[in-house]
């Protein structure tokens, strides 16, 4: 048995716990703002992430010379549908 919509459910259902704070393991701040995520999706995602998470659990920094908070909620987005809507 192979179901086509099995990738899109599990990160349907990924964001659900993202927005609601379940079982979230890191959080990424950029400026004043943080986001919480999955570390497990972010390492998957990006080889940047993967690299930071193994330091150690907790809180990851950016600097906002180099991503705003808007690339890094549209970087999250994408991490976790799959789609990117680049209106603000």
């Amino acid at each position: 048995y192979t179901t086509m919509s099995h990738g899109r459910l599990l990160l349907q259902r990924l964001l659900q716990q993202r927005e609601m704070d379940f079982l979230c393991d890191i959080t990424v701040a950029v400026s004043d703002v943080e986001f919480r995520a999955h570390r497990n999706i972010l390492a998957a995602f990006s080889e940047y992430f993967s690299s930071q998470t193994e330091r150690g659990p907790g809180l990851t920094t950016l600097d906002p010379d180099k991503v705003s908070r808007f690339a890094l909620e549209k970087l999250l987005e994408f991490a976790y549908t799959g789609h990117m809507s680049l209106s603000r």
